[in-house]
């Protein structure tokens, strides 16, 4: 492998490589990583790339694939040499993610052929020390391509990202919750929900009067626009201040409510430094002043699910400014508010 040059995503704050390596290399270690993770993308039907198999066994140059690999921490491989880089890939060659050109690496292993091992495959590496940037990434790079959806990309990286059985708060899927319910335990689609609340920005994830083709562009070009890579938060450090928050029963059962999780997930972006030190108690009294102040409303005016995501995020994005509020003045900020919403 070569590497012809090195920077620094400012965007997505990850280490920037572009190099090359060759076919047989790519065969050998790049193609695997595609079928190693859950319901990664299916492949497109063969027809779509013959031309693209004809041209690599006559020796064409494939458009750069972008691989990417997520580290605890990047700052000390940003001085490293592009030698010690191609070092680091090779120890991490097992964790690689593909983030663009999955359907040309499925092209490359039907037109291998022993005769033409020795042309060069394009490279584009990312080292990120976030998840959720490189998902962001992801998006940037896929979105329009109709055989992978905005939030089937997003349920991929979610489910590949994501070690749920170690994670701080119980997670179930229905089928085991059917089986065996743990107490207090979230259903793994409410978490899944929540991450693309969170990345979006957006509480309208899954509005069913939206045919589905223009809800998943709504919500790509939402992340695209969001300011997740711009937040110090990042997704599990979301989820372990939910966890210290459950602690409170309280709190475990409006946590519960997959419109407040969807909620704040899609406003802590705006908040987290505030809410990030919060107690456990504190916050409490802050859900108890939101609940009141809730109450407020004509339930037989609402659409009462959606009234509440949408408040909830308000509340959570300016947690900052509510939180020596009294309740009615929290009351007053959140009905005004409403209005827009309605």
């Amino acid at each position: 492998m070569e590497l012809f040059d090195k920077g620094y995503d400012k965007v997505v704050k990850s280490i920037f490589c572009s190099g090359k390596t060759s076919y047989e290399y790519a065969v050998k270690n790049f193609l695997p990583q595609i079928d190693k993770y859950y319901a990664q993308r299916k492949k497109v039907d063969e027809k779509f790339y013959q031309k693209l198999e004809r041209d690599i066994v006559l020796g064409c140059v494939m458009p750069a694939i972008t691989i990417a690999l997520v580290l605890p921490s990047v700052a000390e491989y940003v001085g490293k040499s592009k030698e010690e880089i191609i070092t680091l890939l090779e120890e991490q060659k097992e964790n690689l993610y593909i983030l663009d050109g999955i359907q040309r690496l499925n092209t490359l292993k039907r037109a291998y052929k022993d005769e033409i091992k020795d042309f060069d495959i394009y490279i584009n590496l990312l080292v990120s020390d976030s998840d959720d940037r490189l998902l962001y990434r992801m998006i940037t790079l896929n979105n329009g391509q109709k055989p992978m959806s905005a939030r089937h990309q997003i349920e991929v990286l979610a489910h590949n990202i994501f070690d749920f059985e170690n994670l701080p708060i119980a997670i179930q899927t229905e089928k085991a919750r059917s089986k065996k319910r743990i107490k207090g335990s979230f259903d793994k689609d409410d978490i899944i929900k929540g991450y693309i609340s969170y990345l979006s920005e957006s509480v309208n994830i899954d509005n069913q009067k939206i045919i589905e083709s223009k809800m998943d562009e709504l919500i790509a070009d939402k992340i695209i626009e969001s300011s997740v890579t711009q937040t110090e938060s990042q997704f599990t450090k979301v989820i372990e201040k939910i966890e210290e928050f459950i602690d409170e029963e309280y709190s475990l059962k409006w946590f519960k409510q997959p419109n407040n999780l969807i909620g704040f997930c899609a406003g802590i972006g705006k908040s987290y430094n505030t809410i990030k030190v919060e107690t456990k108690e504190s916050f409490k009294e802050m859900l108890e002043k939101f609940e009141l102040s809730f109450e407020s409303f004509d339930i037989s005016k609402i659409k009462l699910g959606h009234l509440r995501r949408l408040t909830v995020q308000y509340f959570i994005s300016k947690y900052d400014v509510m939180k020596p509020y009294s309740q009615p003045e929290i009351e007053d900020s959140i009905s005004q508010a409403s209005m827009l919403f309605m």
